[in-house]
């Protein structure tokens, strides 16, 4: 997952919360928090620490120093192609920097993540702040939540009823936008398939009715369609 955005949009901030979720509790002082600013040596020398953790490798950002930027380069690889590795025992990682910082690498590289672009409106700001906040004050509900969809997934996926589900999203979603072999179309059709899984799963816990499930999916193509 790579958060870009302007200066103080809340990227860290998010990514802490975010890191405080799905692993590990994630704060400025621990291991799993590395400033890519930073030397690499220092991070070498703190490698051992990192299994089964969400980390954070914050601020990427260009550098007038080659340097620093080959630094920022080398950490961003090792651990975003060590993330998909079967023998690895790392979480895929959280980046955060300036917009189009990855641009510089390899499209190998650059596929394996996904942006999300942290709009600096003060109508979002506000919404993001409120949203970090509650993540970091009452994380269970969340954890919860989670927890049943992948129960849910694990328990119905090779149901009958499920199996169709998948397929219809699938042709939904290669009429919409086409049938491509770039890696970014797949991520993206992953994308849009947990999304919709997760809507499936709402709707059939009850809360979701038919109308609210359908507007959901109708407003997320209209991003899709915008990206």
């Amino acid at each position: 997952l790579f958060l870009s955005g302007p200066t103080s949009t809340g990227k860290t901030e998010l990514a802490l919360a975010l890191g405080t979720l799905f692993g590990t509790p994630a704060t400025k002082d621990m291991q799993n928090f590395i400033i890519l600013q930073s030397r690499l040596k220092d991070f070498e020398q703190r490698q051992q620490y990192f299994s089964d953790t969400t980390f954070i490798l914050d601020d990427a950002r260009k550098s007038p120093s080659y340097s620093v930027c080959q630094s920022i380069t080398s950490l961003i690889e090792r651990f975003g192609r060590s993330a998909f590795a079967k023998t690895g025992t790392r979480l895929v990682p959280i980046v955060t920097g300036e917009p189009q910082v990855l641009s510089g690498h390899l499209s190998s590289l650059r596929n394996r993540f996904i942006e999300v672009y942290l709009n600096p409106s003060e109508e979002k700001m506000n919404a993001r702040k409120t949203l970090i906040g509650k993540v970091k004050d009452n994380p269970l509900p969340i954890r919860t939540c989670l927890l049943g969809f992948i129960r849910f997934i694990c328990k119905d996926f090779t149901s009958e009823r499920l199996s169709k589900e998948v397929i219809r999203v699938k042709e939904e979603f290669h009429s919409s936008f086409g049938t491509q072999i770039y890696r970014h179309h797949d991520n993206l059709y992953m994308h849009y398939l947990g999304f919709r899984l997760f809507l499936y799963y709402g709707k059939n816990l009850g809360c979701l009715n038919q109308e609210e499930y359908k507007g959901y999916i109708e407003n997320y193509k209209r991003i899709l369609d915008d990206i």
